[in-house]
């Protein structure tokens, strides 16, 4: 009897584990990665409320570990376009074992924000945080300068205090409603910055003269300049001479940074 009891009791406890571990599934975020903070997911919620009412605009968010192959934005492109009203749309999703993400905006919502801003937001936002793997903190600071964002282009009060109602961050009584939610995170978002900086910085690259160029210029001037055509003997200095002559002066006007 009592072997049992045991076995029931262990499997109710299992049972019961296995509930609280279930993902949140709802028609605002669909967290079927199991990564968010209950309450970032009710502040995710009430952000939509206001811009549902206010704006006539849906917030999404969706978090999956793998796609399977498939790229990030066409599928948040596509899954956004699978609901109803899809223009009025904004879709985000967080690829967790992947590490990507993509947001899809429908057309009525570009009006409030454009693609280009959305991409700003992402990357001095989103993506330190997202890297580090601190998906509540990234969500949180994107969706509160998201929806500063939507409520300077629109005149319209998004409240994204809820953002914050289970995090030690507490609101400034200053004219920014958004202002005193970064006071812990200017930190990360000076980071953020930073990071963007240096990643656009390394996407552009080295627009000058390659190593290997500045080599190939030296031996060819040492070929031409570097012996007496007559005899064929070298004068001055040799090849390496001539390329490190050229490094110099590449330096000298710009030509590598």
């Amino acid at each position: 009897m009592k072997t049992k009891f045991s076995a029931f009791l262990l499997a109710a406890l299992l049972l019961a584990g296995t509930a609280w571990a279930q993902p949140t599934i709802s028609p605002v975020v669909s967290d079927t990665a199991n990564v968010l903070d209950a309450s970032l997911i009710e502040g995710i919620a009430d952000i939509n409320r206001q811009t549902e009412r206010e704006l006539a605009i849906s917030y999404r968010v969706i978090t999956k570990h793998f796609l399977g192959g498939a790229q990030a934005i066409s599928y948040a492109r596509e899954t956004r376009e699978s609901y109803a009203n899809p223009d009025q749309i904004i879709l985000l999703v967080m690829v967790i074992g992947e590490e990507r993400y993509a947001v899809s905006i429908g057309s009525a919502a570009q009006a409030l924000i454009s693609q280009d801003a959305m991409d700003s937001l992402l990357a001095s936002a989103f993506r330190l945080p997202f890297l580090n793997r601190d998906y509540s903190g990234a969500l949180a600071a994107f969706t509160a300068q998201l929806a500063g964002q939507m409520q300077n282009a629109s005149g319209k009060v998004i409240d994204a205090s809820m953002l914050y109602a289970g995090a030690a961050l507490v609101p400034s009584p200053s004219a920014d409603p958004l202002d005193g939610f970064f006071r812990e995170p200017a930190q990360s978002m000076d980071h953020a910055r930073r990071y963007q900086e240096e990643t656009e910085e390394a996407q552009r690259g080295d627009r000058g003269l390659s190593i290997w160029q500045i080599a190939l210029i030296g031996f060819v001037l040492f070929k031409i300049f570097g012996r007496n055509r007559r005899t064929g003997q070298k004068r001055g200095c040799g090849p390496l001479g001539w390329i490190f002559g050229t490094w110099g002066i590449s330096k000298f006007f710009g030509w590598r940074k």
